[in-house]
């Protein structure tokens, strides 16, 4: 399902000024589209042939609901939706023209081949990605290759619903052996206002929080309210956010430079010598009654 289409005319079309049981043609496959719509979901277009193979066809409301969303809250005029792009036969979800920006929404799996791809093909044009991933299917215990690819550049995560309730968010945790582990609260951010990191901060030396300099090492964009912009607005009170961050950075790195018989000694004092103690302190409490 998607927003716009071709008339026969071969003019850009928007779902909601379309007609019902009219053809018209997407942008992307040039199959054949018909509108619809009600009381409980916006307007799209949808695929007369279901099972056509088209990226546009396997949208969900969800994602239709995401780019309607930072199409509200971007300045009027200057925000785009499935744009096209024939040089590089590139449809971009949102397009932020004025900033150069684009936004991919991303509902269903995706492998981190196309993530490079579309990040490069788009870097030609002049563009750069901001990812949005779908906390259905991201941002889970276990991390996909996309994730991992996407790590150390600019993405955030939404919980979106079909209602259209929900919120774009930054959200710091500790990586480690494909897990999510030490999860802090999401920080909601606002994507109206983009920032670029000043020059004496673009390599990250200065910056003490590892995820957020990992982040500027590859891309100087950031958005107001999110991890990076809390750790550069912490302030003298430092804010209790960055702090319980980098107590959990320091505890993990703690962790990865234990040698292997300190982590042997962790573990047989763990399951052999404590449970031993416990089992001893009960026999000698019984014998003492």
């Amino acid at each position: 399902m998607q927003l716009y289409a071709y008339d026969r005319d071969k003019k850009l079309i928007f779902a909601k000024d379309a007609f019902k049981q009219m053809d018209y043609y997407c942008l992307e496959c040039e199959g054949s589209l018909r509108r619809r719509g009600g009381f409980h979901r916006k307007d799209h277009f949808y695929h007369l042939d279901a099972l056509r193979e088209c990226r546009q066809n396997g949208k969900t409301h969800e994602h239709l609901n995401v780019q309607l969303y930072i199409l509200h809250v971007l300045p009027e005029g200057e925000c785009f939706l499935e744009k096209r792009f024939p040089k590089i036969n590139r449809i971009a979800d949102v397009v932020w023209e004025d900033k150069k920006l684009i936004f991919e929404i991303q509902c269903s799996p995706i492998s981190s081949n196309e993530v490079y791809e579309r990040n490069q093909d788009y870097k030609k044009a002049g563009y750069e990605v901001v990812w949005i991933l779908h906390d259905k299917r991201f941002n889970q215990k276990r991390l996909t290759g996309a994730e991992h690819f996407l790590h150390s550049l600019p993405h955030y995560f939404t919980n979106m619903n079909v209602e259209g309730k929900g919120e774009i968010y930054d959200q710091f945790s500790i990586m480690d052996k494909g897990l999510r582990l030490n999860r802090l609260k999401p920080l909601p951010i606002n994507v109206r206002e983009p920032k670029f990191v000043e020059q004496e901060f673009k390599d990250g030396k200065d910056v003490g929080l590892q995820l957020a300099r990992r982040r500027l090492l590859k891309s100087s964009l950031y958005f107001s309210c999110d991890l990076i912009d809390r750790y550069f607005n912490r302030g003298d009170a430092e804010d209790p956010y960055i702090k319980e961050a980098e107590k959990f950075e320091m505890v993990s790195v703690g962790r990865k430079n234990e040698t292997v018989f300190e982590i042997l000694k962790k573990r047989f004092f763990q399951y052999v010598v404590k449970p031993y103690q416990l089992m001893l302190q009960f026999f000698l409490e019984r014998a003492c009654k």
